[in-house]
């Protein structure tokens, strides 16, 4: 279902009514995320607020994301087709991997606020924004993390049998000392296997158990043979296991379960006036509507002005100073920190 959203600021009001011309200056914005979501709310209200408080007109169109690889490449094909301005959302990473394509081949902006894969930037589309850090970019600082924890912890690393899981257990390999650690390969389907080879490691006494996961669905295959084998230890990981895909698939399962990610952008110091207005006017600003504002700056600074500049750009956000590199993602990676689920809601570990 395709719903539309128009905003207008009062200065154009009368131009608007008065005259065709000016529907020429409003910029359209198509939302994609599954209908009548929290993250639905949230992209729309980032949008919507970034123009008014740059007093320029904006239609929001939003478009149900049906997290289906096939449904949602043949619905970003339509939606290309009708040349919105820029699109923006995607909460499943598969979806967003398949529409990005679409995008690309018509030139369309697409900015992704959750989508952490790494595969969405893969074809360096000139014209991609991602808003999340790449899971591929936490590789060392993850490693960093557990090494200096060495001394006191000891961690059971699992592999999913995926080249870029298992890359990713090759640095924890060279970066932490030994003795700290041991590497189980679990690859799929070999159920009863996999299950019986977590139940013999309750001698090695491990405190967390590392998934090496990239993707939503590798990870939750894991979490649930370690659970089914009767370990209960602490499961951490990349920020796959914070993504909406990770949350779904996994249910109620996600107790004792930690991922590591950027700080929020709450805490920055950029983002502090608008947080002190939307609170003022009523509205609890959420991660994902921070982002979405910062897009919508990305966007006026980098399309609504002219000439593209997409690229080695320095764009002055609500997030802070953001450049990205040739693929799309962030050129500086910001602050890591862990984060806990609790039911349905992810907490930060002070």
């Amino acid at each position: 279902m395709t719903k539309f959203r128009i905003f207008l600021p009062c200065c154009f009001l009368a131009c608007f009514l008065a005259s065709d011309a000016c529907a020429d200056d409003t910029v359209r914005v198509t939302v994609v995320a599954p209908e009548g979501s929290a993250a639905e709310r949230e992209i729309v209200a980032g949008v919507e607020n970034a123009f008014k408080d740059a007093e320029r007109p904006v239609s929001v169109r939003t478009v149900h994301e049906n997290c289906s690889f096939s449904a949602d490449k043949r619905q970003a094909g339509e939606i290309a087709a009708s040349a919105p301005d820029f699109v923006i959302g995607y909460t499943c990473s598969f979806s967003a991997v398949s529409a990005q394509n679409e995008y690309l081949k018509a030139a369309v902006p697409f900015f992704a606020v959750s989508t952490v894969a790494p595969e969405l930037t893969s074809l360096k589309n000139p014209n991609v924004f991602r808003l999340a850090v790449n899971t591929e970019k936490q590789f060392d600082g993850f490693a960093e993390m557990l090494k200096a924890r060495c001394g006191e912890k000891r961690f059971l690393i699992l592999k999913d049998g995926d080249v870029r899981a298992n890359k990713f257990a090759d640095v924890l390999e060279k970066e932490l000392p030994e003795g700290c650690f041991k590497i189980l390969d679990l690859p799929a389907n070999q159920l009863e296997k996999n299950i019986n080879k977590l139940s013999e490691q309750s001698d090695f006494k491990a405190d967390y158990i590392v998934i090496t996961s990239l993707s939503s669905k590798r990870a939750v295959r894991l979490i649930s043979r370690v659970r089914e084998a009767g370990l209960k230890e602490p499961v951490i990981g990349l920020n796959v296991l914070k993504t909406p895909d990770f949350n779904r698939m996994l249910g109620s399962l996600k107790q004792e379960v930690y991922f590591l990610d950027a700080e929020g952008a709450r805490y920055s110091l950029d983002a502090a006036p608008l947080i002190a207005g939307l609170r003022f006017a009523g509205s609890e600003p959420t991660e994902t509507m921070l982002s979405s504002y910062a897009a919508a700056q990305i966007w006026m600074q980098a399309f609504g002005n002219g000439t593209p500049e997409p690229r080695g750009k320095t764009f002055e956000t609500v997030l802070g100073r953001l450049v990205f590199d040739d693929f799309g993602d962030l050129v500086a990676l910001p602050p890591q920190t862990v984060y806990k689920w609790s039911g349905n809601t992810y907490e930060e570990i002070k």
